[in-house]
């Protein structure tokens, strides 16, 4: 079983208290985001403040991250250099694997695809082949389990 969030502080409260009290041995993936999004909020200084994401995408920070989640989930253009429509894999997943975190960067829609590629195939390859992500969070598992059948990679 998975809990993933894009509240990291939430998921270090889960790992250090909440699965001990609750006894429960579940996964934990921490979603991350661009810091302009504003997607979540923490209690700091005595206010609610936007949170940071730089300390998530850093690679430095990857085992510390590790012994808090198991896998990282960021938005699928965090594991590539984009430049003039062209993605580029960088070296997140590897940084991240090395580490011993999982990545399932999201949300690969097929009617929704970002400007360097044409086709959710692409994107798949992409992703899973080139980039070297550990899986993905789609809106169409039909299309990544015909991409994986097609490719052979889960047999």
């Amino acid at each position: 079983m998975y809990f993933q969030s894009f509240d990291y502080p939430d998921l270090v409260r889960v790992k250090k208290t909440l699965l001990k009290e609750l006894n429960m041995d579940i996964k934990l993936v921490a979603l991350v985001g661009y810091n302009d999004w504003l997607e979540t909020y923490e209690f700091k200084n005595n206010k609610w403040t936007p949170y940071d994401f730089t300390y998530l995408q850093n690679p430095k920070n990857f085992k510390e991250i590790a012994k808090v989640v198991d896998g990282l989930g960021p938005t699928i253009n965090m594991l590539f250099t984009l430049q003039n429509n062209k993605a580029s894999p960088n070296d997140f997943v590897k940084a991240a694997n090395a580490a011993g975190l999982a990545v399932h960067p999201y949300t690969l829609r097929a009617d929704s695809l970002p400007p360097y590629v044409s086709s959710a195939d692409e994107l798949f390859d992409l992703v899973l082949f080139q980039a070297g992500a550990n899986g993905v969070f789609t809106d169409f598992p039909d299309l990544g389990v015909q991409f994986l059948n097609q490719h052979n990679a889960y047999k």
